[in-house]
């Protein structure tokens, strides 16, 4: 006898991953491949799968083949733009469907060059001072009509951090922006004077921080330029020019200045160089000119304050993560006189993590025996952007399963993470369960990320043995010799194991 079993639609079409990161360059032309998604479904052979993008797609920026899987790219790709694309593909047996996410990061090319905040800056400095720290921020002018340029200029110097010693005042600081990332936007600065003034400043390479280590007298001037180049390939660069007036400072004063008590200043981790923190005025009761720098807190350079202003501004990008509390220490002084008081800034997170889940695919197993609302194990998952002590900043889901069998009999607390037995299970309908999780944090764009959970369901004796046949009608020749076969009998389990293997015996008769 021949019995051909008919397939029944009963599971649910995936990829082999739960989700997929990729990486593609900027810049990179139309039909460039970004991944291949594959898939699987135990009714079918993955070629009657079909595959679209039903999500992330808005810009049209992307394109996949529906029956291979392959995304690729429509448009070059730009990375200051949209860093980062959360992709949303579909795959379908035309009954049932799953939906999988592919993040395509946008790793960046070298196209922007540096850029400084004005093409021309006007910087006072104070003849002399009682400190060794400090800084001006710079008020920008029009460009001029180039009649000061006519003076010949020296040649770019480049100087190293160590030669930056404690014989060298600073006197004011100058930054450039870069929209590009990594090595890319990783600045050096040099700086050139016009002829015969050489030798008289220095520029740390990494900070933009301008010394001297030479006495000015009042009423000078110095035409300086500064360039700033990135470390990319190839490299960019771009320059500002720096026009410095020494400005006088008395020699006496009867009076020291009055600095207020200073409110906390909040700056948000993605606010770009030059964003300003806090405007610091003091009050001189001698009418003095007062100047105004930082001395302690801000040994990595991540601020920047004008001497003759007093705007304290970001010099460089903030990382919560790395630090979230500043205290700077300001001091206003008159040349004769100095007061100091404290700048507190805290700086505020950005949802620029994602959460990660501690594997990539869960495996537990149970029994078929256990009660509805039983753990099954806990998720765990671990977001940057929060401190473990503080209340969980991410919630987790079910996202789908891969058989119709296994809807409905789990849940996942989105709180705790546990894999909870939402209904009886039974071996027999299905042995494995593998389900799709997520975690997602609560930012007002949420990132998340996917595991896949496989539960092997073990036996449990809940299956009486069953006789094919209710009653056996044998015949028996008389005068048969013992040990001739009657007849056979014949009975099956449903369990699994020692619980399916069957033993007979004679009761009655």
């Amino acid at each position: 006898v021949y019995v051909e079993v008919e397939d029944v639609n009963d599971h649910i079409p995936q990829s082999e991953e739960p989700s997929y990161h990729t990486y593609v360059a900027e810049n990179s032309p139309p039909d460039t491949s970004v991944i291949t998604l594959r898939a699987s479904d135990g009714d079918l052979s993955p070629s009657n799968l079909s595959f679209a993008i039903t999500k992330g797609n808005q810009l049209a920026h992307f394109k996949i083949n529906p029956h291979t899987g392959l995304v690729s790219t429509l448009w070059p790709l730009d990375r200051e733009d949209v860093p980062e694309y959360e992709l949303w593909v579909t795959v379908s047996d035309g009954e049932h469907s799953s939906t999988t996410p592919v993040f395509v990061t946008v790793s960046d090319v070298n196209d922007n060059p540096p850029e400084f905040l004005e093409e021309l800056y006007r910087v006072t400095v104070p003849s002399r001072s009682k400190t060794r720290k400090r800084e001006a921020l710079f008020r920008p002018d029009p460009v001029d009509d180039g009649s000061e340029s006519a003076w010949a200029w020296g040649d770019w110097v480049s100087f190293t951090p160590t030669q930056i010693t404690a014989h060298d005042d600073a006197l004011f600081r100058v930054f450039a922006r870069d929209a590009d990332a990594g090595i890319n936007s990783d600045l050096d600065y040099s700086i050139k004077t016009s002829k015969g003034k050489k030798g008289r400043f220095k520029i740390h390479p990494k900070t933009g921080q301008v010394y001297t280590n030479k006495a000015f007298t009042p009423g000078k001037t110095f035409d300086l330029m500064i360039q700033a180049q990135d470390n990319g390939q190839p490299q960019m660069s771009a320059s500002t020019r720096v026009l410095v007036r020494v400005a006088n400072v008395p020699d006496t004063s009867d009076h020291p200045p009055v600095l207020p008590t200073l409110a906390p200043a909040h700056v948000m981790e993605t606010d770009p160089p030059g964003h300003l923190v806090a405007f610091v005025n003091a009050h001189d009761p001698d009418n003095d000119t007062l100047w105004y720098y930082i001395t302690e807190g801000d040994e990595s350079g991540r601020f920047s304050m004008g001497v003759d202003s007093g705007l304290v501004s970001l010099a460089r990008r903030l990382d919560h993560e790395d630090q979230y509390h500043y205290t700077l220490t300001i001091a206003a002084t008159d040349g004769v006189h100095t007061s100091t008081a404290k700048l507190v800034v805290e700086v505020m997170d950005a949802n620029d993590h994602r959460p990660v889940l501690s594997a990539r695919v869960y495996e537990a197993s149970i029994s078929e025996a256990v009660s509805p609302g039983t753990t099954v194990l806990a998720l765990q998952c671990r977001d940057k952007d929060h401190s473990p002590s503080t209340a969980s900043p991410v919630y987790f889901s079910l996202h789908h399963a891969e058989a119709l069998a296994s809807q409905g009999l789990f849940a996942v607390d989105s709180s705790s993470g546990d894999l909870i037995v939402a209904k009886p299970l039974d071996r027999e309908v299905c042995g494995v369960h593998q389900l799709t999780v997520s975690c997602r944090d609560r930012g007002r764009r949420e990132n998340a990320d996917f595991a896949r959970v496989v539960v092997s369901v073990a036996d449990h004796n809940d299956h009486d043995p069953v006789f094919l046949e209710t009653m056996i009608v044998a015949k028996v020749s008389t005068g048969s010799a013992s040990g001739t076969v009657v007849t056979r009998v014949l009975a099956l389990d449903h369990d699994k194991g020692d619980n399916g293997r069957l033993s007979y015996s004679i009761v009655e008769g």
